[in-house]
């Protein structure tokens, strides 16, 4: 079967009916099914197929599945040429999309909030944004994946086993209960680059067990349903930035025989306070290519020896100064005194662009030029350097509240004004300018903005976030 196109779709409220005891945690968005005879030799596939601009919610089990049955240890014959585009998956009570024995895969612009979402009794209630299982060639890039939950994976996007070149590049993750990267076993190639994950793994571990269930900055396991276990080849996590506030302590764990590794380049930024984060790197069998990492504040890490080769430890600099961590990509850049400029190890040395070992992509996590011939930045942010932002470090100007909707007001220890005040976005473009001690922000949309307030000869900067609410210690956008 072949050339299917599905556009413009709302998918919602699939759930079995009558509730039978065989259809318990069942419906689906969008089910591709093939069925083949091996022993007969035929073999049916699905092939050209694009889902784009539909939005799927309040589904029991996935957004869309591509499910093939009769092809166990069949390696040579897969699904082919799939595309999920501009797509949007909303409370789905398993993962928003599963391919299976696929392979020519692209997602691209979609946004998967609430996997594993528990809203309705008949739900599966686990699920990471996306997985991939037996897939080879898939390419998973810009899309946002947020407020992932469940018991166990429930990461933001993770690579199940058996796939083969599988890049998660580009993307945003946040707030996902089982934590940013999830590798299992048996793959090659596959891995994470030019990602931000803000405060990923929170889920604890039900019987206080280590390196169980409890939620992960990096994972890597040789699960492959089966014993013996599998190990992986090539596997990549590069250039990344993640961020956890102080509430969070998700582990690091790399499994025994999972074959080689190559952890380059990642910015880790931790608050300084809290539970300690805890890091167990097995050697067993295994060939760790780690350097160029950045972890700050490293007192609060538990590095395990493997992570402190030509690691530093220096504060980078992100432009976020809310120490719980802002529901904001453009946050995470890096200021132009960051450690992380120019302190990355260099990939290159291939034209292959599946090549990830050798072949850097080009770009990073904002669409900046990375060079094959020069050493990039540590962490997502290859752009030029941008303004260093100046925290109100003398305090002559406080403004109120820093959470808010409507308006702020101006306070200063040693003048009555007049204030002016001129209010920019993220970009540098001016969007106002007003007078007085209160700012009205009524018309501004929700977001980060700077404000450069003047009074006589004084200037002074501070980031300022609209339309966030506290939400069990985390701000996000309401």
């Amino acid at each position: 079967m072949a050339g299917f196109s599905i556009n413009n779709l709302q998918i919602h409220d699939i759930y079995p009916s009558p509730v039978l005891s065989q259809n318990i945690h069942k419906g689906y968005g969008v089910k591709f099914e093939s069925q083949s005879d091996s022993v007969n030799s035929l073999f049916n596939i699905i092939s050209n197929v694009e889902i784009s601009h539909c939005d799927f919610s309040q589904t029991g089990h996935y957004g869309i599945w591509i499910k093939s049955v009769g092809l166990n240890n069949i390696d040579s014959v897969k699904n082919t040429d799939f595309k999920i585009l501009d797509c949007n998956f909303e409370n789905t009570g398993g993962s928003g999309f599963v391919p299976n024995k696929s392979k020519n895969i692209l997602v691209q612009n979609c946004s998967f909030n609430h996997t594993g979402s528990s809203v309705d009794s008949r739900m599966w209630k686990r699920g990471s944004g996306l997985w991939t299982f037996d897939c080879k060639d898939v390419i998973v890039q810009h899309n946002y994946f947020m407020n992932a939950h469940g018991p166990q994976d429930s990461y933001g996007a993770h690579i199940d086993y058996g796939n083969e070149n599988v890049v998660f590049q580009y993307n945003y993750s946040y707030n996902n209960e089982g934590g940013f990267v999830e590798i299992l076993g048996d793959n090659i190639n596959c891995g994470y680059r030019y990602n931000i994950s803000v405060n990923d793994g929170y889920r604890l571990d039900p019987n206080n067990i280590n390196w169980n269930t409890k939620g992960k900055i990096f994972w890597i396991s040789n699960y492959c349903g089966s014993v013996p276990r599998c190990p992986n080849v090539g596997t990549f996590i590069y250039n990344n930035t993640v961020f956890l506030n102080d509430t969070l302590n998700p582990e690091i764990y790399f499994w025994p025989n999972i074959g080689d590794v190559h952890l380059y380049n990642n910015l880790i930024y931790v608050g300084s306070y809290g539970n300690k984060i805890p890091t167990l790197l097995q050697n067993t069998s295994n060939t760790l290519n780690i350097s160029h990492n950045i972890f700050f504040d490293s007192s609060r890490i538990d590095l395990d020896s493997d992570l402190l080769n030509n690691a530093n430890f220096e504060d980078p600099n992100l432009v976020n100064a809310f120490s719980q961590g802002v529901n904001d990509p453009l946050l995470y850049k890096i200021q132009n005194t960051s450690i992380a400029i120019g302190s990355g190890k260099l990939i290159s040395g291939s034209n292959d662009m599946t090549n990830y070992l050798n072949n850097n992509g080009g770009k990073d996590y904002f669409g900046n030029l990375v060079s094959n011939s020069y050493p990039p930045n540590i962490g997502a942010f290859n752009g030029d350097n941008i303004s260093s932002y100046n925290p109100l470090k003398k305090q002559t100007i406080i403004a109120y509240p820093s959470v808010t909707i409507n308006n702020i007001q101006l306070k200063s220890k040693s003048s009555k004004g007049p204030f002016e005040t001129y209010i920019y976005n993220l970009n540098g473009k001016l969007m106002g300018k007003q007078l007085g001690e209160k700012i009205s922000l009524i018309n501004f949309q929700k977001g980060i903005y700077l404000l450069k307030v003047k009074f006589g000869k004084e200037e002074e900067e501070d980031l300022r976030e609209e339309n966030l609410i506290p939400v069990q210690g985390l701000l996000s956008i309401d």
